[in-house]
């Protein structure tokens, strides 16, 4: 079974704690212990909980589940890789990728050559971040 580690979503988003724990259960008396029985392991967030985190952070529920992988998307002539606080943006006319740590530029370089794998690259891009 796969879980959803709500403490590294909560870090990797610089998200406040006590904020998301009183929106994750209103009707509790001590919403904050609640969140730490979840970030600890003893107790996971039931399917509405769920929803509601997946909005409050805005992403898919999916991506909860699905962190440490690069997700796509693309504006313009730029294609954008997101995974946690990295973002990667290749820049289709100039092979150009700039790489971000929480909106702070890190890289910038023409990282590949020629027709190179996506799995490649990206693989490219994790050596850069670490």
């Amino acid at each position: 079974m796969k879980e959803v580690n709500v403490k590294q979503i909560i870090a990797d988003n610089g998200l406040n704690p006590n904020e998301i724990a009183k929106q994750l259960f209103p009707g509790n008396k001590f919403p904050r212990l609640a969140l730490n029985r979840v970030m600890s392991g003893d107790t996971y967030l039931d399917s509405m909980q769920l929803r509601k985190f997946a909005h409050i952070i805005g992403v898919s529920i999916d991506s909860l589940y699905n962190r440490g992988s690069w997700k796509p998307s693309h504006k313009n002539r730029q294609v954008i890789f997101t995974n946690g606080r990295y973002k990667a943006i290749l820049d289709v006319d100039t092979s150009i990728t700039r790489v971000f740590d929480n909106d702070s530029l890190v890289h910038e370089s023409v990282i590949h050559t020629g027709a190179t794998p996506l799995n490649d690259y990206l693989e490219l891009i994790n050596k850069i971040i670490l």
